[in-house]
């Protein structure tokens, strides 16, 4: 099966990234690490700017994409991040060609 390649850039409101990042723990980080379907995921603050963060995320299956996106764990995510955020989360997929460390 095709990998999926999520990629995600949102930005907060001034000062709001840290409140972001820990309802990011609260409701996502334990279901990434539990999720063999996420090969790979990765929540990065930007360097250039206190106000946004980055998600990196590997699928092995891009169904797994669409049942995270429905569930209504990430619904509950959503409605308390949200009022943090300076505008919806820019969102883009790719299909990765090569990952180092990542089995094919």
């Amino acid at each position: 099966m095709q990998k999926l390649a999520v990629i995600v850039k949102t930005k907060t409101k001034p000062g709001k990234r840290d409140e972001a990042y820990a309802l990011w723990e609260a409701h996502l980080k334990s279901r990434a690490a539990a999720n063999p379907a996420q090969e790979t995921y990765f929540f990065c603050y930007d360097n250039d700017d206190e106000d946004t963060f980055h998600l990196f995320e590997v699928y092995n299956d891009p169904s797994s994409l669409a049942e995270n996106a429905q569930s209504t764990w990430f619904a509950s995510y959503m409605a308390e991040v949200f009022p943090l955020l300076d505008g919806p989360p820019a969102f883009s997929q790719a299909t990765p060609k090569w990952i180092k460390g990542v089995s094919e």
